[in-house]
């Protein structure tokens, strides 16, 4: 059986994963993954033999999942995790030895792993107002406005963890005067933040990683907000392991280390051509600064030997609105400054502007180690992305898809593989073990998954795109196939939107495609010829998305209250199934043999003959069924259909169904697969699958 067309809908935010205090215990990390090389066409990126998908080592046990988390009752398995929130993007930071990547929202900090692009854990803390990693690359340091945190880069162990509450922060005396934070350096042994403080007060803090006070310092001469009465650093550098210190808000005030530690003046002044500064950056060598504020402004400032030099003046934004964050690439000749949608990327001794990148939605980016590669949050959907600054190329994202959205899910017919779609992104599953095997990419751009479909060997899968592109693909290769473009019809501009591809049965790996699209047309694709035949129109008039499954010889397609049973081969329709007009059909299956079709209403189950159209069967769907699927059972006795948080199964010779509440944190069941073995996979709405047995009685 061919299951096809499951639609992946919106997507929901995982809770916190880590508390304060917890993280996880196994240091120990897996192997990473071989990524193919970049072609521009999709790509597979397939695992080391043995390894696995970056998680840390654990006992395997009864009730637990791959990564040791436990199973809802009544659970078998658990594909992908819970870990990882959808996005945590707003900051990206980078270890010192390209080891590691860090990103970060207002709830979550995300570690991922360099070589393989996987993320490694999550923990339950902000990073939103800062995100940087100690010159040693062992410690993560992250801020939010009312939270200051020091993680272990090797285990998320949380060191370090200082919150506000109730106008008084938790972790000691330290930031008492604080009343947020908006900025975070680390350089050397030493943190400074720069924060808004009571009226009068000293807005830049120096403390030690331990979170131990070091200095507190006043900008000279502070400006005060008098509408919210404080007085604020809205942005902090450090460089040269401490050596020098910047901050400021609308002025500029420059410490060396033997000011800034005895709460000194500043050695220096600068004036900025802006309204207001946003970030600050050193150069490695300390020589450059970089500063981003409001007013699509850049300022580059040089400091040799510990003095004030040239200024570039203003670098404008040309549209791209306020700068954050500046950020010098490892060797000193770069700086990038992201804006609120696009990064551009100076050159340090002339400001000369040398690439601008757009879709960004972080506020933050960073150079890899070796200076060729930009690393930023990028939208439509969110994905941790790579940039390569020669060519301007988008490079494979980092990995993920397996907790962005809910996927589709389809089994191969031996049934030891299982393919879930989401976004540009199909994976490959192990379903005994909740082991990824591998990921179909395509390219960046506007394309999205629009359904998977296993050829009936389990040799190849079909893969549809919302730009009705058909990817076939090798689950054994580093790279699709071909790509099939199914052509606009009636003079359109574009093709209308795919809602469901199938592999006949009958035609084998080098047989024929069936596409649905919403424009009520059933395209077949020749494979052996790689060529499209005359299309199918479906009766014309407003209706709801046809829905699609192939059989036998034969395509079962359900339009509103009305069904078609399509020669595969020739395209004529071969009989008509029509219900009544207030009736809608909401999901199609067919028996293995194609004798048989069943279509799922709002309140019945219909079972018919495929050959003569006789109703073998009235079913009663005692439930409102939304979002369905529907499978036969490999044996072609039952019926099991899913509907958000219910799975009903019904025995073809009996009456009402039986019926069971679907387990997971939010029982929402967004697609569903029945394998050979009669197992249903069904996704959550949290990007994870869950493997349970459909078979049991009402609770």
């Amino acid at each position: 059986m061919a299951v096809a067309g499951l639609c992946a809908l919106g997507a929901c935010t995982v809770p916190p994963v880590a508390p304060p205090g917890a993280g996880p215990t196994a240091p120990e990390l897996a192997a990473p993954v071989v990524v193919a090389a970049g072609s521009g066409r999709p790509q597979l990126l397939l695992r080391v033999p043995g390894g696995s998908s970056g998680r840390p080592a654990c006992e395997r046990k009864p009730g637990l999942d791959a990564w040791c988390d436990p199973l809802p009752p009544g659970v078998l398995g658990r594909l992908g995790t819970q870990r990882f929130p959808e996005a945590a993007l707003q900051r990206v930071a980078a270890a010192p030895d390209g080891r590691f990547y860090a990103s970060a929202d207002h709830d979550h900090v995300v570690v991922w792993d360099a070589a393989s692009g996987l993320p490694l854990y999550a923990v339950a803390v902000g990073g939103s107002a800062g995100l940087a990693f100690t010159d040693d690359g062992a410690r993560i340091a992250a801020a939010e406005s009312d939270e200051l945190s020091v993680v272990e880069t090797a285990t998320g162990k949380i060191l370090v963890h200082d919150e506000r509450r109730d106008e008084r922060w938790t972790g000691g005396p330290a930031l008492d005067a604080v009343q947020w934070i908006t900025d975070l350096a680390v350089g050397g042994a030493h943190l400074a933040l720069g924060t808004c403080t009571r009226r009068g007060g000293e807005p830049l803090v120096v403390l030690d990683l331990d979170g131990r006070l070091v200095a507190r310092l006043a900008l000279g001469e502070p400006r005060e907000d008098t509408s919210l009465d404080v007085t604020c650093a809205d942005a902090v550098a450090l460089a040269g392991g401490g050596a020098l210190l910047a901050a400021g808000r609308r002025s500029l005030a420059v410490w060396q280390e033997r000011d800034w530690r005895a709460a000194g003046e500043p050695t220096h002044r600068l004036a900025l051509d802006f309204g207001s500064l946003r970030g600050l950056a050193f150069s490695p060598d300390g020589r450059w600064l970089a500063a981003a504020g409001s007013g699509e402004a850049v300022n580059a400032s040089a400091l040799a030997e510990r003095r004030v030099g040239r200024s570039y003046g203003l670098l404008r934004g040309g549209g791209s609105g306020s700068a954050f964050a500046p950020v010098y690439s490892p060797d000193g000749t770069r700086f990038a400054v992201a804006y609120r949608d696009a990064v551009r990327v100076f050159a340090a001794d002339t400001g000369r502007e040398e690439r601008r990148i757009g879709d960004i939605v972080s506020r933050s980016a960073v150079f890899a180690p070796d200076g060729r590669t930009l690393i930023a949050g990028f939208g439509h959907p969110w994905v941790l992305g790579r940039v390569d600054l020669a060519t301007g190329a988008r490079l494979p994202p980092f990995d993920v898809a397996q907790h962005a959205v809910p996927p589709s899910v389809s089994y191969a017919p031996d049934g030891k593989r299982l393919a879930t779609t989401s976004h540009e992104v199909l994976r490959l599953w192990a379903p005994e073990s909740g082991e990824p095997l591998a990921a179909f990419v395509l390219p960046p751009g506007q394309a999205r998954l629009a359904g998977a479909a296993w050829a009936p060997d389990g040799s190849r899968l079909a893969v549809l795109d919302s730009d009705c592109g058909i990817h076939l693909l090798d689950p054994a290769a580093t790279e699709a196939e071909a790509r099939i473009q199914l052509a606009p019809l009636r003079g359109e501009t574009g093709c209308a939107g795919p809602t469901g591809v199938a592999w006949a049965p009958a035609g084998g790996t080098a047989g024929t495609l069936l596409v649905m699209l919403a424009d009520r047309t059933l395209r077949r694709v020749d494979l052996a010829l790689r060529r499209e035949a005359a299309p199918l129109l479906l009766d014309s008039g407003p209706s709801s998305a046809p829905v699609l499954l192939a059989g036998g010889a034969r395509a079962l397609v359900g339009v509103d209250h009305e069904g078609w049973l399509v020669d595969v081969a020739t395209g004529a329709v071969t009989r008509k199934l029509r219900l009544e007009p207030g009736e809608r059909i909401l999901a199609v299956a067919a028996a293995r043999e194609g004798a048989t079709v069943a279509l799922l209403l709002s309140d019945a189950l219909v079972v018919a003959d495929a050959d003569s159209g006789a109703v073998r069967a009235w079913l009663e769907v005692p439930v409102d069924v939304w979002t369905p699927t529907l499978a036969f059972a490999p044996d072609g006795r039952s019926l099991v259909a899913t509907s958000r948080e219910l799975a009903l199964r019904w025995e073809l010779g009996g009456g009402h169904p039986t019926w069971r509440v679907l387990p997971g944190e939010r029982s929402q069941a967004q697609s569903a697969a029945l394998g050979p073995d009669g197992r249903l996979a069904y996704a959550l709405d949290d990007g994870t699958v869950l493997l349970v047995d459909p078979a049991g009685g009402e609770p």
